[in-house]
């Protein structure tokens, strides 16, 4: 049932509000965010999500997942247009993720390999870190992906 449900989730952003359909549909608003952290999950299968609050609700949209050798992650538009909405936002851990993703999306952009992918490189920090479960990633570990370029 579990898989079923998971293969049955929608995401999508109109305006500042970004929504998660599963059997109901919640929203989150950007210009009310009260919590954004990125956080990372090691494994077999390694997955980074991004996990956003408001006084309401709770989403946490999947970004990237990684294999040994490879990876699927959100679509370039679908990851600007979410930079973009939370570069808006007031706190400051919104922007600090927004200008990863920026990054992302230019290492994306001249096609490098997957160790030059901050979203990548966060699952390193979950490793050095010596966390085998899921991770919140702090300020500084943000801050380190966008220093290591």
């Amino acid at each position: 049932m579990g898989a079923f449900l998971a293969a049955r989730r929608a995401y999508w952003i109109d305006g500042r509000t970004v929504y998660a359909r599963n059997v109901t549909t919640k929203a989150v608003n950007l210009g009310g965010l009260t919590r954004v952290e990125l956080t990372v999950q090691p494994g077999r299968f390694r997955q980074v999500h991004l996990a956003l609050q408001d006084r309401e609700a709770t989403i946490t949209l999947p970004l990237a997942l990684y294999g040994a050798d490879r990876g699927a992650e959100l679509d370039i538009v679908a990851l600007r247009r979410l930079a973009d909405a939370l570069a808006l936002s007031e706190l400051i851990s919104a922007e600090t993720v927004s200008r990863v993703l920026v990054e992302h999306l230019r290492a994306e952009a001249r096609g490098a390999g997957l160790m030059e992918r901050p979203l990548f490189r966060a699952l390193g920090r979950a490793e050095h870190h010596g966390r085998a479960s899921r991770f919140a990633l702090s300020e500084e570990d943000l801050v380190s992906l966008l220093d290591s370029d």
